[in-house]
């Protein structure tokens, strides 16, 4: 059974997987996030994803790679030979990443940004928020939510 799965990766998941990376990387910007998640009977483990913005003319295309980790080699590797910007939350792996790769520029997500605003946000009196940056910056934010790089 094993190696029936590993010719199905070989001749058909492989391949596809292949393509959809290639298709990745040619974007100008890439969308890129870790998750963690439980195995039974195992430590917590990491799930990358990467994230085209795609275009009128063609879909965004969402790559899952399981390396198990969270550690910088993951996104090294997949990102070798990228050239660009990738959008990420503020995870320390992905500046080290842009302190290597001299042609790789980190921007932070808004979504992760209007989390800050919101944690600054509840610390305000209700009455006095309505004219605070942080008010001012998650209203941009939500008035951009819909619009891509």
């Amino acid at each position: 059974m094993a190696g029936w799965l590993i010719r199905i990766y070989q001749y058909y998941l492989g391949p596809v997987r292949d393509m959809m990376k290639a298709e990745i990387m040619k974007s100008h910007h890439i969308h890129c996030d870790e998750t963690p998640f439980v195995m039974p009977e195992k430590s917590k483990q990491y799930m990358w994803v990467y994230h085209s913005p795609g275009s009128p003319e063609k879909p965004p295309v969402f790559l899952y790679e399981y390396p198990g980790t969270r550690g910088t080699a993951a996104p090294r590797e997949f990102l070798k030979g990228y050239k660009g910007t990738l959008v990420t939350d503020g995870y320390q792996v992905y500046h080290t990443l842009e302190k290597e790769k001299e042609d790789l520029t980190i921007a932070g997500c808004w979504v992760h940004m209007r989390l800050r605003f919101e944690q600054a946000w509840e610390v305000i009196p209700k009455e006095a928020r309505k004219g605070t940056i942080s008010y001012m910056a998650m209203k941009q934010i939500q008035d951009r939510k819909s619009t891509r790089l």
